[in-house]
């Protein structure tokens, strides 16, 4: 019997800049480093999945190759089948060329969790915003190694004078002139201690299993794992210890959550330093009653 699995495909395009010929050290180097930052990625953000690459098709006329993204991952009830593992895949990768050229060579003055996103803000005072998935390339120093060394290698080739990387579905794209292959092609000293820690917040709804219904202690709550959280909804408390809202077997709540975590030094989240705030209760959900609205 054979395992059900979600298969996302996308295509990447990687161009040469310039002339018919590059040199071939070069090639090899530019997808020896793709390989390397796309299996970083895809092992931090979907590490259920199993993620590769494969050259479909080169082209002569600027230099492009055609690559197949490739992402696996065992169907579950969990599975969400609407996720296109690969195609998110290559957003970030697009995304962690956008902040090397960004940044250049300088580490950022600030790194910020914005929801799904993060701010990053250099030391003239501009502002990126990029996926949250994008922020591995502050927590593995691999990123932006590997990164270096593809502009380094196509600074190394002559006639090359630019590389442009665009995602086929979405039609994203990163261009880098030959002016900024030099400043581009050094790692940015330590940039993998720039962040000891994340935090993002989330929307999510959360099954009650062991409230507090006096206190200030932490609730226990069920998603697609066990929660432990802090409530920070000061209203939602309020009503709570008043009696104004019951708690019942089976009701759940809709809330802004949010989760911080220490992170590993290969960037990964340490499992054991996860902390969950609830800082909003959006509305709750009783069995046999419906959905009740939570007043401001």
């Amino acid at each position: 019997m054979h395992e059900d699995k979600i298969v996302s495909v996308d295509k990447l395009n990687f161009t040469f800049e310039g002339g018919y010929e590059v040199d071939a050290l070069t090639v090899s180097k530019t997808i020896e480093n793709l390989v390397k930052v796309m299996s970083i990625t895809a092992n931090a953000e979907y590490p259920e999945s199993e993620f590769r690459l494969s050259v479909s098709a080169v082209r002569p006329g600027s230099l492009e190759f055609y690559f197949n993204a490739i992402a696996e991952s065992a169907k579950t009830l969990l599975s969400d089948d609407n996720v296109n593992y690969a195609k998110a895949i290559l957003e970030i990768l697009i995304s962690l060329f956008t902040i090397k050229k960004f940044l250049k060579k300088e580490r950022p003055k600030a790194v910020k969790e914005a929801r799904d996103n993060i701010e990053i803000h250099d030391c003239n005072g501009n502002m990126l915003v990029a996926p949250k998935g994008a922020n591995i390339y502050f927590t593995n120093v691999n990123i932006d190694a590997s990164i270096s060394s593809v502009i380094s290698a196509a600074r190394s080739s002559p006639g090359v004078s630019g590389i442009s990387i665009t995602a086929e579905n979405t039609g994203e794209k990163i261009s880098i002139p030959i002016t900024d292959f030099e400043e581009l092609s050094q790692p940015i000293e330590d940039i993998s201690e720039q962040q000891k820690q994340f935090t993002y917040n989330r929307v999510d709804v959360l099954f009650i299993k062991k409230p507090d219904l006096l206190g200030d202690s932490m609730w226990v709550f069920q998603s697609d794992r066990q929660v432990i959280a802090d409530i920070a909804d000061e209203a939602f408390m309020k009503k709570i210890h008043s009696g104004e809202i019951k708690v019942f077997a089976g009701m759940s709540i809709l809330a802004d959550i949010q989760v911080r975590y220490d992170l590993l030094e290969n960037g990964l989240p340490n499992e054991k330093t996860i902390k969950y705030t609830v800082l909003h209760v959006k509305s709750i959900n009783v069995p046999g009653d419906g959905q009740m609205s939570i007043a401001e």
